[in-house]
C-alpha cells in the first residue's frame, strides 16, 4: 500500500510540474519565434528565451531539489545544458550590455558637467 501512495504521490507531482510548465512554454513558442535569422545564421531570440526561462521557473525549483540531494556530475550536467543553450543569448546580452554601459557612462559625465557651478 505505502508503494502505491509513493507511487501516486510521483505521479501527481509529475503531472502537477508538467502542468507549471508545458503550458506557458507551448503558448510562448506559439506567438515568438525561438529561432531568428541574423545574417545568414540562425541565433536564439533573447526575448523568447527569457520567457522561456521564466516559464521554467518551477521546474528549477524542483530540479534544485533534486541537484542538493544528488552526485556532482548532476551538477555539472546542468551547467553544461545552461551554458550551452544561453550561449548565444549571452553573447547578444553581452553587445546590449557594453552599450548600456558606455551610454550610462557618458550619460554620467554629462549630467556632473551640468551640475557644476562657474565660480
Amino acid at each position: 500500500m505505502k508503494a502505491r501512495s509513493n507511487a501516486l504521490r510521483f505521479i501527481l507531482r509529475s503531472l502537477g510540474l508538467i502542468l507549471c510548465v508545458a503550458p506557458p512554454i507551448a503558448c510562448t513558442l506559439s506567438y515568438f519565434p525561438l529561432w531568428r535569422e541574423a545574417g545568414g545564421e540562425a541565433l536564439i531570440s533573447g526575448g523568447t528565451a527569457l520567457l522561456l526561462i521564466i516559464a521554467i521557473i518551477p521546474f528549477y525549483k524542483h530540479l534544485r531539489k533534486l541537484i542538493e540531494t544528488s552526485a556532482s556530475y548532476v551538477l555539472w550536467l546542468v551547467i553544461f545544458l545552461f551554458c550551452f543553450l544561453m550561449a548565444k543569448v549571452i553573447n547578444e546580452i553581452t553587445v546590449i550590455a557594453f552599450t548600456g554601459l558606455v551610454g550610462n557612462l557618458l550619460g554620467a559625465i554629462f549630467l556632473k558637467l551640468g551640475e557644476r557651478k562657474e565660480t
